[in-house]
This record gives C-alpha cells, structure tokens and sequence, in this order.
C-alpha cells in the first residue's frame, strides 16, 4: 500500500538524519539536539495560539518525515471514513481528484486502499496542490510506487488561493479539502476563504461533467474557531448557484464533552482504519484516533 511505503520512506530519512546529525533548513536548530524530535516544533505549526513567536510553516526535511509518520495513519483513515460513507463513488468509471494542500497525499492513500477493499479497477487521476517544495521528495516517492498501479498523480507547487483565481480542471469529481481551514486560521489567511471558496466553484464544480457528480471532502480540525464554523460557507454557495446538492456533516467522538464540536452524525467508530507498525507508534506517537469533523457535499 502507499501509505506504508511513504511512511517507510519517511522513517527511514528521518532516522538517517537522526544518526548522521542533520537538521537540514531547520529555523530552530538548537532544539534539535537537547530533544531529538521535531514533536515541538510541530506543536508551534499545530497551536499558534500557545506559541505566538513560534513556527508557521513546515520548513525542515526532518520536520515533515517526522509529521509523516506521527499523523498519516490519521489522516487517511479519516478519508477512508469519508469515502465509505458515498454509495456513489463505486460507480464512478474512474477518479479524477483535485486534492487542495496534498501534503504528502493521505486521500489518495485512502483513495487506493478504498478500491482495493471494494475490488474496484477504476483508475485514479490525481492532482495535488501544495505550496511547500519540501514535499517534493515524498512525492518522487509517490511518483515511483504508482507506476502500473493504474494510478496518474500530478503535483503543483503553488498556493492554492492564487492558483485557482486563474487555473480550473474540467471533469473532476473528487475534490478534496484536508485540513486546509485551520492551515488558513493558523496562517492568518482566513480572510481569503469566502473568494477561495468562490473560485473553486467557479473552476472546478462548475466544470464538471453533466453526467457525474462531483464529490466535495472538506475534513479538518474539529474546533469551532478553527474550521466548522466556514463548512457551511461552502455548502450555502453551492446552493446560491443553483446546484442540487446533498450533504452529510459527520463527526469521530473520542470522548466529546463540547456540544457545538458534535458536529452532524458521529461515526460508529474513531479507530484508525490502519495497523500502525509499533516501532512507528513508540518513536513518533503516533495519532492512533480520528478526530475530525467532516462535510461531505455531492453535488448532481
């Protein structure tokens, strides 16, 4: 599967790393060696507000490995979650995925493990945008393990607030948001989204093809200050421009106290769907729960 080849591959160079004494482009060398982690450093990109003067951006080789195998286990079982949860999409001849701050690409990681769970030999075409040239290793990754398995990918660096004022792709019908509204709160950028939100209906949605439906995953944190609270933004466009649209507002309760983080229906589950390797869960601490929030749109 992709995700344990990329996650491997990250474990792998980052240990290399680990042992060879590199922290190559890190900002914040001098935590390096007193931690040998990059766990504080992602808590500074993760949690703005408990470090006003710390990281915004992941900008360390070894910082996005170690992110890598802490979270992608999460993040494609959330995915996963979502696409289960789309009778649609077994029907579909083939995917065509926009996927907005692809990262190391988790959803097309879930994407593939979905249709091997469901015997299904549709072909991917998969198109990831990321402002963060560091991922370009990661990708050469990706790049190489997809090749017959019936699989095209196509990655972008470019910010994907400017890049789709101008750019569109006709005939997509997975569109994918991971994580993408808090990265705007953490960033200061929240104030792009209504436009951002404009432009992606004006490019892709309306862009689609009459005879298929065009699936739109928003997934992300879920905190009303930090992501739920746009969902709907998203959803009350749509239908503004007369699209005939249906939605599912899902959720993964691991213990929620906090009624307005109740968000829709709560999955029977917030397991992850994947066997983390123990040696990865003990050097990362690895994120063994789903916990997001999920809007789910398709719209006819």
């Amino acid at each position: 599967m992709l995700l344990d080849h990329i996650v491997n591959y990250c474990n792998r160079a980052y240990k290399n790393a680990y042992l060879l004494n590199i922290c190559n482009g890190c900002k914040q060398p001098q935590k390096c060696p007193a931690n040998r982690d990059c766990a504080d450093c992602l808590d500074e990109v993760h949690f703005p507000e408990q470090h006003p003067n710390g990281k915004r951006e992941y900008d360390c080789n070894n910082m996005l490995n170690f992110y890598v195998c802490r979270y992608t286990h999460k993040y494609c079982s959330e995915i996963e979650y979502a696409l289960n949860q789309i009778p649609s999409l077994k029907n579909f001849e083939k995917y065509k995925v926009l996927s907005i701050g692809c990262g190391a690409a988790p959803d097309l990681m879930a994407l593939e493990a979905y249709r091997n769970k469901n015997n299904i030999d549709s072909k991917i075409i998969y198109k990831g945008l990321d402002k963060n040239v560091l991922w370009q290793a990661t990708h050469a990754q990706i790049e190489n393990y997809v090749k017959n398995k019936n699989i095209k990918v196509r990655f972008h660096y470019v910010d994907a607030i400017d890049y789709m004022k101008s750019k569109y792709w006709p005939g997509a019908n997975l569109l994918i948001l991971q994580y993408v509204i808090s990265y705007l709160y953490n960033t200061n950028r929240i104030k792009d989204i209504d436009t951002f939100f404009d432009d992606l209906i004006k490019n892709v949605v309306s862009r689609k093809n009459d005879n298929e439906p065009i699936i739109i995953i928003i997934n992300d944190v879920n905190n009303n200050y930090r992501g739920i609270d746009y969902f709907e933004d998203f959803e009350e466009k749509l239908r503004k421009k007369r699209f005939n649209v249906k939605t599912s507002r899902m959720y993964f309760n691991y213990g929620i106290k906090n009624e307005k983080q109740r968000y829709g229906t709560p999955y029977s589950s917030y397991k992850n769907l994947y066997i983390i390797p123990q040696s990865i869960r003990t050097t990362y601490k690895s994120a063994i729960y789903c916990s997001s929030a999920q809007l789910i749109i398709e719209v006819e």
